[in-house]
Protein backbone atom coordinates (compact mmCIF):
# COMPACT_ATOMS: atom_id res chain seq x y z
CA UNK A 1 0.00 0.00 0.00
CA UNK A 2 1.52 3.27 -0.99
CA UNK A 3 1.53 5.54 2.06
CA UNK A 4 2.47 9.20 1.93
CA UNK A 5 4.19 9.98 5.03
CA UNK A 6 3.45 13.52 6.17
CA UNK A 7 6.01 12.99 8.84
CA UNK A 8 9.25 13.99 7.55
CA UNK A 9 7.30 17.54 6.40
CA UNK A 10 5.63 18.16 9.34
CA UNK A 11 8.82 17.38 11.37
CA UNK A 12 11.34 19.57 8.96
CA UNK A 13 9.02 22.77 9.48
CA UNK A 14 8.74 22.37 12.95
CA UNK A 15 12.02 22.87 13.54
CA UNK A 16 12.30 26.00 11.65
CA UNK A 17 9.33 27.32 13.80
CA UNK A 18 5.69 26.78 13.50
CA UNK A 19 3.79 26.70 10.15
CA UNK A 20 2.45 29.47 8.21
CA UNK A 21 -0.23 30.07 5.97
CA UNK A 22 -1.37 26.97 4.18
CA UNK A 23 0.07 23.70 5.98
CA UNK A 24 -0.28 21.14 2.98
CA UNK A 25 -2.10 20.73 -0.29
CA UNK A 26 -3.12 17.19 -1.07
CA UNK A 27 -2.86 17.47 -4.94
CA UNK A 28 -2.38 13.59 -5.76
CA UNK A 29 -4.38 10.51 -4.96
CA UNK A 30 -3.01 7.96 -2.09
CA UNK A 31 -3.35 7.30 1.39
CA UNK A 32 -1.95 9.96 3.36
CA UNK A 33 -0.82 8.82 7.52
CA UNK A 34 -0.23 12.14 9.94
CA UNK A 35 2.47 11.07 11.88
CA UNK A 36 2.62 14.40 14.53
CA UNK A 37 0.79 17.22 15.50
CA UNK A 38 0.42 20.37 12.98
CA UNK A 39 -0.03 23.56 15.05
CA UNK A 40 -0.76 26.70 12.42
CA UNK A 41 0.17 30.10 13.61
CA UNK A 42 -1.31 32.04 9.63
CA UNK A 43 -0.58 35.39 8.97
CA UNK A 44 -4.11 35.43 7.15
CA UNK A 45 -7.44 33.57 6.49
CA UNK A 46 -6.57 30.29 5.34
CA UNK A 47 -6.76 26.48 5.37
CA UNK A 48 -4.71 24.24 7.23
CA UNK A 49 -5.03 21.42 5.33
CA UNK A 50 -6.43 21.61 1.42
CA UNK A 51 -7.56 18.78 -0.46
CA UNK A 52 -7.42 19.36 -4.39
CA UNK A 53 -7.18 15.63 -5.53
CA UNK A 54 -9.92 12.80 -5.41
CA UNK A 55 -9.66 9.73 -4.65
CA UNK A 56 -7.75 10.76 -1.27
CA UNK A 57 -7.49 9.12 2.30
CA UNK A 58 -6.38 11.72 4.95
CA UNK A 59 -6.11 9.71 8.34
CA UNK A 60 -4.84 12.02 10.98
CA UNK A 61 -3.38 9.11 13.10
CA UNK A 62 -4.85 10.22 16.41
CA UNK A 63 -3.24 13.65 16.10
CA UNK A 64 -4.50 16.91 16.78
CA UNK A 65 -4.47 19.95 13.64
CA UNK A 66 -4.84 22.96 15.26
CA UNK A 67 -4.52 26.76 15.38
CA UNK A 68 -1.72 28.60 17.67
CA UNK A 69 -3.00 31.77 17.48
CA UNK A 70 -6.09 34.16 17.17
CA UNK A 71 -5.88 35.44 13.07
CA UNK A 72 -9.65 35.51 11.48
CA UNK A 73 -10.99 33.17 9.06
CA UNK A 74 -8.65 29.45 9.08
CA UNK A 75 -10.69 26.54 8.37
CA UNK A 76 -9.18 22.97 9.38
CA UNK A 77 -9.04 21.20 6.52
CA UNK A 78 -10.99 22.32 2.78
CA UNK A 79 -12.06 19.51 0.46
CA UNK A 80 -11.93 21.86 -2.91
CA UNK A 81 -15.27 21.51 -4.94
CA UNK A 82 -15.97 18.54 -8.15
CA UNK A 83 -13.99 16.14 -5.91
CA UNK A 84 -15.05 12.59 -5.39
CA UNK A 85 -14.03 9.38 -2.96
CA UNK A 86 -12.03 11.72 -0.18
CA UNK A 87 -11.70 10.06 3.44
CA UNK A 88 -11.37 12.04 6.47
CA UNK A 89 -10.79 9.77 9.38
CA UNK A 90 -9.09 9.21 12.63
CA UNK A 91 -8.46 12.58 14.76
CA UNK A 92 -9.00 16.15 16.48
CA UNK A 93 -9.27 19.56 15.06
CA UNK A 94 -8.77 22.18 17.53
CA UNK A 95 -8.98 26.01 18.34
CA UNK A 96 -10.06 27.13 15.01
CA UNK A 97 -11.05 31.04 14.02
CA UNK A 98 -13.34 29.96 11.25
CA UNK A 99 -14.55 25.70 10.43
CA UNK A 100 -13.02 22.62 11.11
CA UNK A 101 -13.59 21.02 7.95
CA UNK A 102 -15.66 22.12 4.66
CA UNK A 103 -16.56 19.98 1.99
CA UNK A 104 -17.80 22.40 -1.15
CA UNK A 105 -20.17 22.23 -3.86
CA UNK A 106 -20.40 19.41 -6.41
CA UNK A 107 -18.82 16.64 -4.36
CA UNK A 108 -19.32 12.98 -4.41
CA UNK A 109 -18.43 9.99 -2.25
CA UNK A 110 -16.40 11.89 0.76
CA UNK A 111 -16.58 10.24 4.20
CA UNK A 112 -15.53 11.58 7.51
CA UNK A 113 -15.15 9.37 10.02
CA UNK A 114 -14.21 9.24 13.95
CA UNK A 115 -13.43 13.28 14.54
CA UNK A 116 -13.37 15.30 16.98
CA UNK A 117 -14.19 19.12 16.17
CA UNK A 118 -13.18 21.41 19.13
CA UNK A 119 -13.91 25.06 19.35
CA UNK A 120 -14.44 25.87 15.90
CA UNK A 121 -15.47 29.61 15.50
CA UNK A 122 -17.98 29.53 13.14
CA UNK A 123 -19.41 26.01 12.01
CA UNK A 124 -18.08 22.22 13.07
CA UNK A 125 -18.70 20.80 10.35
CA UNK A 126 -19.66 22.76 6.63
CA UNK A 127 -21.49 20.79 3.51
CA UNK A 128 -21.77 23.49 1.08
CA UNK A 129 -23.74 22.34 -1.68
CA UNK A 130 -25.43 24.59 -4.30
CA UNK A 131 -28.72 24.58 -6.42
CA UNK A 132 -27.21 22.17 -9.50
CA UNK A 133 -23.79 21.62 -7.83
CA UNK A 134 -25.19 19.41 -4.79
CA UNK A 135 -23.20 17.53 -2.63
CA UNK A 136 -24.21 13.56 -3.21
CA UNK A 137 -23.22 10.57 -1.57
CA UNK A 138 -21.53 11.15 1.55
CA UNK A 139 -21.19 10.60 5.01
CA UNK A 140 -20.52 12.08 8.74
CA UNK A 141 -20.10 9.46 11.39
CA UNK A 142 -18.93 8.92 14.83
CA UNK A 143 -18.11 12.57 15.19
CA UNK A 144 -17.78 14.64 18.37
CA UNK A 145 -18.64 18.40 17.68
CA UNK A 146 -17.27 19.95 21.45
CA UNK A 147 -18.39 24.24 21.76
CA UNK A 148 -18.89 24.75 17.92
CA UNK A 149 -19.90 27.09 17.32
CA UNK A 150 -17.52 29.05 19.77
CA UNK A 151 -18.67 32.37 18.27
CA UNK A 152 -22.40 33.65 18.26
CA UNK A 153 -23.41 35.23 14.79
CA UNK A 154 -25.52 34.38 12.36
CA UNK A 155 -25.53 31.30 10.22
CA UNK A 156 -22.66 29.99 12.72
CA UNK A 157 -23.62 26.38 13.33
CA UNK A 158 -22.02 22.96 14.81
CA UNK A 159 -23.23 21.30 11.55
CA UNK A 160 -24.42 22.95 7.86
CA UNK A 161 -25.59 20.69 5.62
CA UNK A 162 -26.47 22.86 2.42
CA UNK A 163 -27.86 20.99 -0.88
CA UNK A 164 -26.82 17.76 -0.39
CA UNK A 165 -28.64 14.00 -1.65
CA UNK A 166 -28.34 10.95 -0.47
CA UNK A 167 -25.88 12.11 2.87
CA UNK A 168 -25.80 10.02 6.25
CA UNK A 169 -24.88 11.80 9.35
CA UNK A 170 -24.90 8.87 12.06
CA UNK A 171 -23.25 8.51 15.47
CA UNK A 172 -22.70 12.02 16.06
CA UNK A 173 -22.88 14.24 19.89
CA UNK A 174 -22.81 18.19 20.08
CA UNK A 175 -22.06 19.09 23.21
CA UNK A 176 -20.25 22.04 25.90
CA UNK A 177 -21.14 24.49 24.07
CA UNK A 178 -20.85 27.49 27.02
CA UNK A 179 -22.22 31.24 25.59
CA UNK A 180 -21.40 34.10 27.99
CA UNK A 181 -22.11 36.29 25.96
CA UNK A 182 -23.56 37.03 22.60
CA UNK A 183 -26.93 38.26 20.59
CA UNK A 184 -27.18 36.16 17.32
CA UNK A 185 -29.19 33.00 17.14
CA UNK A 186 -27.47 29.79 16.70
CA UNK A 187 -28.68 26.63 15.32
CA UNK A 188 -27.07 23.77 15.96
CA UNK A 189 -27.68 21.52 12.67
CA UNK A 190 -29.01 22.98 10.15
CA UNK A 191 -30.11 21.76 7.00
CA UNK A 192 -31.53 23.79 3.57
CA UNK A 193 -32.61 21.95 0.31
CA UNK A 194 -31.83 18.61 1.42
CA UNK A 195 -33.19 15.31 -0.27
CA UNK A 196 -33.58 11.84 0.98
CA UNK A 197 -30.71 12.43 3.63
CA UNK A 198 -30.63 10.29 6.68
CA UNK A 199 -29.79 12.14 10.16
CA UNK A 200 -29.71 9.22 12.93
CA UNK A 201 -28.32 8.87 16.26
CA UNK A 202 -27.68 12.39 16.62
CA UNK A 203 -27.50 13.48 20.30
CA UNK A 204 -27.49 17.46 21.20
CA UNK A 205 -26.72 17.32 25.13
CA UNK A 206 -25.35 19.84 28.02
CA UNK A 207 -24.80 23.17 25.78
CA UNK A 208 -25.90 26.36 28.06
CA UNK A 209 -26.20 29.93 27.39
CA UNK A 210 -25.95 32.54 30.33
CA UNK A 211 -26.49 36.44 29.11
CA UNK A 212 -30.10 36.16 29.65
CA UNK A 213 -31.38 37.96 26.14
CA UNK A 214 -33.68 36.94 24.28
CA UNK A 215 -32.52 35.10 21.33
CA UNK A 216 -33.19 31.58 19.77
CA UNK A 217 -31.46 28.58 20.06
CA UNK A 218 -32.63 25.61 17.64
CA UNK A 219 -31.25 22.05 17.72
CA UNK A 220 -32.59 20.84 14.26
CA UNK A 221 -33.56 23.34 11.51
CA UNK A 222 -34.84 22.06 8.02
CA UNK A 223 -35.90 24.60 5.11
CA UNK A 224 -36.68 23.39 1.69
CA UNK A 225 -36.19 19.78 2.07
CA UNK A 226 -37.44 16.30 0.09
CA UNK A 227 -37.62 12.65 1.79
CA UNK A 228 -35.50 13.05 4.96
CA UNK A 229 -35.29 10.66 7.49
CA UNK A 230 -34.73 11.74 10.90
CA UNK A 231 -34.14 8.68 13.57
CA UNK A 232 -33.52 8.97 17.31
CA UNK A 233 -32.02 12.52 16.89
CA UNK A 234 -32.12 13.31 21.02
CA UNK A 235 -31.60 16.92 22.62
CA UNK A 236 -31.13 16.88 26.01
CA UNK A 237 -30.39 18.77 29.24
CA UNK A 238 -29.54 21.85 27.90
CA UNK A 239 -29.95 25.06 29.44
CA UNK A 240 -30.39 28.82 28.18
CA UNK A 241 -31.21 31.68 30.61
CA UNK A 242 -33.58 34.17 29.26
CA UNK A 243 -33.11 32.62 25.61
CA UNK A 244 -35.62 30.89 23.69
CA UNK A 245 -35.71 27.10 23.01
CA UNK A 246 -36.07 25.30 19.84
CA UNK A 247 -35.92 21.75 19.18
CA UNK A 248 -36.93 20.59 15.70
CA UNK A 249 -37.68 23.72 13.37
CA UNK A 250 -39.40 22.88 10.18
CA UNK A 251 -39.56 25.35 7.39
CA UNK A 252 -42.16 25.80 4.21
CA UNK A 253 -41.45 23.71 1.48
CA UNK A 254 -40.45 20.69 3.07
CA UNK A 255 -42.19 17.34 2.11
CA UNK A 256 -42.27 13.61 2.72
CA UNK A 257 -39.38 13.55 5.34
CA UNK A 258 -40.22 10.54 8.45
CA UNK A 259 -39.13 11.58 12.24
CA UNK A 260 -38.86 8.30 14.23
CA UNK A 261 -38.43 8.05 17.78
CA UNK A 262 -36.84 11.46 18.13
CA UNK A 263 -37.22 13.03 21.33
CA UNK A 264 -36.52 16.40 23.61
CA UNK A 265 -36.08 15.48 27.44
CA UNK A 266 -34.96 17.93 30.70
CA UNK A 267 -34.43 20.86 28.77
CA UNK A 268 -34.44 24.06 30.71
CA UNK A 269 -35.33 27.74 29.84
CA UNK A 270 -35.06 30.28 32.58
CA UNK A 271 -36.02 34.08 32.92
CA UNK A 272 -38.07 34.97 29.43
CA UNK A 273 -37.02 31.91 27.33
CA UNK A 274 -39.83 29.50 25.78
CA UNK A 275 -39.87 26.65 25.23
CA UNK A 276 -41.05 24.67 21.58
CA UNK A 277 -40.69 21.43 20.69
CA UNK A 278 -41.73 20.92 17.29
CA UNK A 279 -43.06 23.53 15.23
CA UNK A 280 -43.76 23.16 11.78
CA UNK A 281 -45.10 25.61 9.55
CA UNK A 282 -46.38 25.08 5.83
CA UNK A 283 -44.90 21.54 5.75
CA UNK A 284 -46.64 18.70 3.94
CA UNK A 285 -46.95 14.91 4.30
CA UNK A 286 -44.52 14.47 6.77
CA UNK A 287 -44.77 11.69 8.97
CA UNK A 288 -44.04 11.83 13.21
CA UNK A 289 -43.75 8.41 14.94
CA UNK A 290 -43.30 7.99 18.82
CA UNK A 291 -41.51 11.36 19.29
CA UNK A 292 -41.31 12.00 23.00
CA UNK A 293 -41.19 15.73 24.49
CA UNK A 294 -40.62 14.97 28.35
CA UNK A 295 -39.24 16.89 31.38
CA UNK A 296 -38.68 20.20 30.03
CA UNK A 297 -39.00 23.67 32.09
CA UNK A 298 -39.62 26.74 31.00
CA UNK A 299 -41.72 30.29 31.30
CA UNK A 300 -44.27 29.62 28.35
CA UNK A 301 -44.55 26.28 26.16
CA UNK A 302 -45.87 24.87 22.79
CA UNK A 303 -44.58 21.21 22.55
CA UNK A 304 -45.73 20.28 18.88
CA UNK A 305 -47.30 22.92 16.96
CA UNK A 306 -48.27 22.64 13.48
CA UNK A 307 -49.69 26.31 11.58
CA UNK A 308 -49.36 28.42 8.43
CA UNK A 309 -51.20 25.90 6.16
CA UNK A 310 -49.16 22.49 7.50
CA UNK A 311 -51.34 19.89 5.92
CA UNK A 312 -51.67 16.25 5.15
CA UNK A 313 -49.56 15.13 8.31
CA UNK A 314 -49.33 12.54 10.55
CA UNK A 315 -48.70 12.42 14.31
CA UNK A 316 -48.23 8.72 15.87
CA UNK A 317 -47.65 7.58 19.28
CA UNK A 318 -46.36 10.78 20.78
CA UNK A 319 -45.52 11.46 24.29
CA UNK A 320 -45.79 14.34 25.38
CA UNK A 321 -45.65 14.65 29.59
CA UNK A 322 -44.36 15.74 32.75
CA UNK A 323 -43.69 19.37 31.38
CA UNK A 324 -43.69 22.41 33.21
CA UNK A 325 -44.44 26.27 32.25
CA UNK A 326 -45.11 29.12 34.60
CA UNK A 327 -46.80 30.15 31.67
CA UNK A 328 -49.36 29.26 29.36
CA UNK A 329 -48.51 25.60 28.30
CA UNK A 330 -49.86 23.94 25.02
CA UNK A 331 -48.81 19.77 24.79
CA UNK A 332 -50.50 19.96 20.99
CA UNK A 333 -51.39 23.11 19.23
CA UNK A 334 -53.33 23.22 15.69
CA UNK A 335 -53.22 27.08 13.87
CA UNK A 336 -54.40 27.05 11.06
CA UNK A 337 -53.37 23.47 9.53
CA UNK A 338 -55.57 21.04 7.96
CA UNK A 339 -55.85 17.94 6.92
CA UNK A 340 -53.66 16.12 9.37
CA UNK A 341 -53.83 13.23 11.72
CA UNK A 342 -53.29 12.71 15.37
CA UNK A 343 -52.99 8.70 16.77
CA UNK A 344 -52.37 7.17 19.70
CA UNK A 345 -50.88 10.64 21.33
CA UNK A 346 -50.32 10.76 24.64
CA UNK A 347 -50.07 14.61 26.51
CA UNK A 348 -50.48 14.10 30.15
CA UNK A 349 -49.11 15.07 33.50
CA UNK A 350 -48.39 18.46 32.50
CA UNK A 351 -48.23 22.13 34.73
CA UNK A 352 -48.81 25.29 34.21
CA UNK A 353 -47.89 27.38 37.39
CA UNK A 354 -49.23 30.70 36.32
CA UNK A 355 -51.64 30.64 33.32
CA UNK A 356 -53.76 27.91 31.13
CA UNK A 357 -52.44 24.35 30.67
CA UNK A 358 -53.99 22.39 27.82
CA UNK A 359 -53.12 18.95 26.96
CA UNK A 360 -54.70 19.71 22.76
CA UNK A 361 -55.61 23.02 21.68
CA UNK A 362 -56.82 23.90 18.01
CA UNK A 363 -55.99 27.69 18.22
CA UNK A 364 -58.17 28.98 15.04
CA UNK A 365 -61.34 27.92 13.85
CA UNK A 366 -59.28 27.69 10.24
CA UNK A 367 -57.87 24.05 11.76
CA UNK A 368 -60.12 22.09 9.74
CA UNK A 369 -60.91 18.09 8.50
CA UNK A 370 -58.43 17.09 10.93
CA UNK A 371 -58.62 13.49 12.78
CA UNK A 372 -57.70 13.07 16.40
CA UNK A 373 -58.31 9.37 17.74
CA UNK A 374 -57.54 7.11 20.28
CA UNK A 375 -55.60 9.89 22.20
CA UNK A 376 -55.08 10.32 26.11
CA UNK A 377 -55.12 13.66 27.31
CA UNK A 378 -55.01 13.52 31.26
CA UNK A 379 -54.01 15.26 34.11
CA UNK A 380 -52.77 18.85 32.20
CA UNK A 381 -53.21 21.52 35.17
CA UNK A 382 -53.39 25.21 34.97
CA UNK A 383 -53.50 27.73 37.68
CA UNK A 384 -56.74 26.80 38.45
CA UNK A 385 -59.27 24.23 37.76
CA UNK A 386 -60.91 26.75 34.69
CA UNK A 387 -57.09 26.82 33.51
CA UNK A 388 -56.97 23.36 33.23
CA UNK A 389 -57.84 21.43 29.72
CA UNK A 390 -57.36 18.07 28.12
CA UNK A 391 -58.27 19.54 24.54
CA UNK A 392 -59.43 23.21 24.06
CA UNK A 393 -60.87 22.94 20.68
CA UNK A 394 -61.93 26.50 19.21
CA UNK A 395 -64.65 25.46 16.37
CA UNK A 396 -63.62 24.66 13.06
CA UNK A 397 -64.77 22.87 9.68
CA UNK A 398 -65.00 19.00 10.12
CA UNK A 399 -62.88 17.85 12.42
CA UNK A 400 -63.50 14.12 13.68
CA UNK A 401 -62.37 13.38 17.10
CA UNK A 402 -62.74 9.77 18.20
CA UNK A 403 -62.30 7.48 21.04
CA UNK A 404 -60.37 10.40 23.16
CA UNK A 405 -59.97 9.82 26.62
CA UNK A 406 -59.95 13.05 29.10
CA UNK A 407 -59.14 12.68 32.32
CA UNK A 408 -59.09 14.71 35.52
CA UNK A 409 -57.52 17.62 33.86
CA UNK A 410 -60.05 19.55 36.32
CA UNK A 411 -62.29 19.31 38.78
CA UNK A 412 -65.67 20.65 36.89
CA UNK A 413 -68.73 18.45 36.77
CA UNK A 414 -68.53 16.26 33.24
CA UNK A 415 -70.28 17.41 30.58
CA UNK A 416 -69.93 17.80 26.71
CA UNK A 417 -68.06 21.38 26.76
CA UNK A 418 -65.66 20.37 29.29
CA UNK A 419 -64.38 16.65 28.53
CA UNK A 420 -62.47 16.24 31.50
CA UNK A 421 -61.27 20.17 30.57
CA UNK A 422 -62.18 20.53 27.01
CA UNK A 423 -63.90 22.72 25.46
CA UNK A 424 -65.37 22.43 21.92
CA UNK A 425 -66.13 19.31 21.55
CA UNK A 426 -69.22 18.29 19.07
CA UNK A 427 -72.48 17.92 20.82
CA UNK A 428 -73.32 14.20 21.57
CA UNK A 429 -69.50 13.26 20.84
CA UNK A 430 -68.67 12.61 24.28
CA UNK A 431 -69.76 10.13 27.19
CA UNK A 432 -69.77 11.52 30.65
CA UNK A 433 -70.15 8.74 33.28
CA UNK A 434 -71.37 10.65 36.45
CA UNK A 435 -70.25 7.59 38.88
CA UNK A 436 -66.59 6.96 37.80
CA UNK A 437 -65.72 3.90 39.76
CA UNK A 438 -69.00 2.11 38.38
CA UNK A 439 -69.77 3.43 34.76
CA UNK A 440 -66.34 4.69 33.72
CA UNK A 441 -65.58 2.37 30.33
CA UNK A 442 -68.79 0.65 30.50
CA UNK A 443 -70.51 3.27 29.73
CA UNK A 444 -69.11 3.88 26.71
CA UNK A 445 -71.48 1.94 24.07
CA UNK A 446 -70.40 3.37 20.85
CA UNK A 447 -67.18 2.38 19.84
CA UNK A 448 -66.51 6.07 18.36
CA UNK A 449 -67.42 8.06 21.29
CA UNK A 450 -64.92 10.11 23.81
CA UNK A 451 -64.68 9.36 27.05
CA UNK A 452 -64.82 12.23 29.88
CA UNK A 453 -63.79 11.54 33.15
CA UNK A 454 -63.24 13.94 35.71
CA UNK A 455 -62.14 13.19 40.05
Amino acid sequence: MNYKKLAFLVLSIFLMGRLQAVELTISQPGLYLLSDFIVSNPSGADSIINITSSNVTFDLGGYVISQGNSTAGVDGIVINSGLTDIVVQNGTIRNLTSRGIVVNQNCARININAINLQSCGTNGIAMLGAAGNTINDCQISNCRIFSCPATIAVGNTALTLTSCTRLTVNDCTIYGLAISSGLNPIIFVSMSSCTQCLIANVLIQGNSYTPSLTIIFTMFAESGGTGNIFKNCVARFNTFTGANFVGFSLLSGTTRDSFEQCQLIGNRTTGTGSFTGFTLAGITRTIFNQPVIMGNVSVGATCFTLSAGATLNTLNDAIIASNNASGAFIGISLNNASSNTFRRCISSNNRSTGNTCSGLSFVTAASNTCLVTDCLLSNNKGINDANSFGANIVTGANNLFSRNIGFNNNAAANNSAQFGGAVGFPGGSVTMPTVISTQNINGVTLYWTNLSVAT
